[in-house]
């Protein structure tokens, strides 16, 4: 017989054991799930928290790349022992121009059935930013240099498994037949030709759509005759004039577009940079910013007052830490809504982005952009006539000072909210008459360097090129409450785009022709000259692209190629 302590013990174990076999539905169970991450989630640092989950988000939702996909498997590719490897001439500009011009020789490595080495980017001189080719010698830099290689190349891998991919020409030092390539650009691969302000740019969406890869294929067969080629053979794609964005880009489908844009992420450390500026951003404003799904005051309509800076559940330090945790659970899995934000809601409203462009290389290159003058009438016209200075305290006119990561006065907390994107330092003419002219309508003016730390603007002035600098500008923009900009900025058409595009908006173009911009956008053609018109001018009404997320100003032949060759 068993004594009773004995008993007592095997009783015991008994117990236990059937506890943990009846808590196991319950422990798997998601919501059960869900609060164990909330309560782990609230042991973290409230900012680091911010800052990882930005970085696992994107305000367009994760890669899909199934239309990647569907496109590769369209095409025709070339054997291993027929190979036909393309390189490309090293991209130069800014950063859409660099992004589109990447992006254009996949695509044309896609529709001729090549391999890919990694095009490079060629980097503006740091002592004249207005000299895009600073070393016109030099053969570029990697795509690290603004982009995530890895995410590229893992993307291509997964959903683009037919076309081999190389990081470098170097990797194929021991092919000889490479080092004289067939020199092509898309000029001689189509017989149109459109007079874009001036210049003549190949046309090549009929060429494309006709068939592109048989107009190669004959210029492959007359320069290189099959019965004298040594393979791999290597094509070497140059920029034609009107690069990087003569190729159709809406060729492929919206969905296509879309997805194709997606395919270059910033690289992480700037986008750590952009994180960090947010949430000071949204601390010191009380901003309803949410990491995972971008625009300020998105989440309020269907999920209440969630997001850092709203008080009573936001993730604000005013709040407390549970709290804290289960908003920013709450917001991540309401970040997954394709329709998060609409422009117009009071937070929404209060976080402005202005994208000034009046930086030498702009205004000194004969580009056609507009000086301070025209861009501010612009800017300034938005702000009036959607009601700057929203809010009961009507904000801080001018407010610049002090550290991002305060907290700000009551007052500051109240009002409109400009976040001004330029290449111009705080201190520069042009953004101190704007700060001074915002505060006459009650708006608060601030730039990437006063919503940084002081250890994060020393590693923005000292180990980041001006290009570099941009993309802290064009993620912060991404999740904005409203976009203005112009429309001879490729930058701006591509963040405007963008904005659309993960809004569910339909940013990437279904408002061509003049679709109200509820319906999703409208795009004026250059050839509608309103201040030809009788009733005069009005800079509000001289708007190429709107809705309801972004609006560019002007009219420019120009813009109308880059919206076409654009991939968001």
């Amino acid at each position: 017989m068993l004594d009773s302590s004995r008993l007592f013990r095997i009783f015991k174990y008994l117990v236990l054991v059937l506890l943990v076999i009846s808590a196991v539905p319950f422990l798997n169970h998601p919501t059960t799930r869900e609060r164990y991450a909330q309560v782990l989630r609230s042991f973290k640092n409230e900012k680091r928290l911010f800052v990882a989950d930005y970085l696992e988000s994107e305000i367009d939702g994760s890669f899909d790349g199934r239309e990647l996909a569907k496109l590769c498997a369209s095409k025709v590719w070339r054997p291993e022992d027929k190979a036909l490897i393309l390189t490309c001439e090293p991209v130069t500009g800014g950063i859409a121009a660099v992004k589109n011009g990447i992006l254009h020789c996949i695509r044309f490595s896609i529709e001729i059935g090549a391999q890919l080495v990694l095009p490079r980017i060629i980097r503006r001189s740091p002592a004249d930013i207005s000299n895009i080719i600073g070393d016109p010698y030099a053969k570029g830099q990697p795509i690290d240099y603004m982009f995530s290689s890895e995410h590229l190349l893992a993307s291509l891998r997964d959903h683009c498994p037919q076309m081999r991919v190389h990081r470098s020409l170097d990797d194929l030092y021991d092919r000889p037949t490479l080092l004289k390539p067939l020199a092509v650009n898309l000029a001689m691969l189509t017989d149109r030709f459109t007079d874009v302000d001036g210049q003549m740019v190949p046309d090549v969406a009929v060429a494309v759509a006709g068939g592109l890869r048989a107009r190669f294929d004959d210029l492959y067969a007359r320069e290189l005759p099959p019965e004298s080629r040594r393979y791999p053979v290597r094509v070497d794609l140059q920029n034609a004039q009107g690069a990087p964005f003569t190729w159709p880009a809406a060729g492929d489908g919206e969905a296509a577009r879309q997805d194709f844009g997606r395919l270059l992420r910033v690289r992480e450390d700037l986008r750590v940079l952009a994180a960090s500026a947010l949430y000071n951003l949204a601390r010191r404003f009380g901003l309803p910013l949410d990491p995972r799904g971008g625009l300020a005051g998105s989440l309020r309509h269907a999920h209440g007052d969630k997001g850092v800076g709203k008080g009573g559940g936001g993730t604000a330090a005013a709040a407390p830490v549970a709290a804290a945790a289960a908003a920013a659970a709450a917001a991540g899995r309401a970040a997954e809504t394709k329709h998060a934000g609409i422009a117009g809601d009071a937070d929404t409203a209060r976080l402005v982005g202005v994208h000034l462009r009046t930086e030498m290389d702009a205004l000194g290159r004969g580009l056609g952009f507009p000086g301070y003058d025209s861009q501010a009438s612009y800017f300034l016209g938005y702000l009036e006539s959607s009601g700057a200075g929203t809010g009961a305290g009507q904000g801080v006119a001018g407010s610049s000072s002090g550290s991002g990561s305060g907290g700000g006065g009551s007052k500051e907390r109240e009002g409109r909210v400009v976040y001004l994107a330029t290449g111009l330092l705080p201190g520069d003419d042009d953004v101190r008459r704007f700060r001074a002219q915002a505060a006459e309508l009650n708006a608060t003016v601030v730039t990437k360097r006063e919503v940084l730390g002081a250890g994060e603007v020393a590693v923005l002035n000292n180990h980041l090129t001006w290009d570099q600098r941009a993309l802290v500008d064009y993620e912060i923009l991404l999740r904005v409450g409203f976009l203005v900009g112009v429309v001879e900025s490729s930058f701006a058409w591509n963040v405007a785009m963008r904005r659309g595009n993960a809004r569910g908006g339909d940013g990437g173009g279904s408002g061509l022709g003049g679709v109200g911009k509820h319906d999703g956008g409208y795009l004026g053609l250059p050839e509608e000259k309103p201040w030809e018109s009788t009733m005069g001018l009005d800079s509000q009404k001289l708007v190429m692209w709107d809705d309801r997320y972004s609006r560019l100003y002007g009219r420019a032949g120009r813009a109308a190629v880059i919206f076409k060759g654009m991939w968001p």
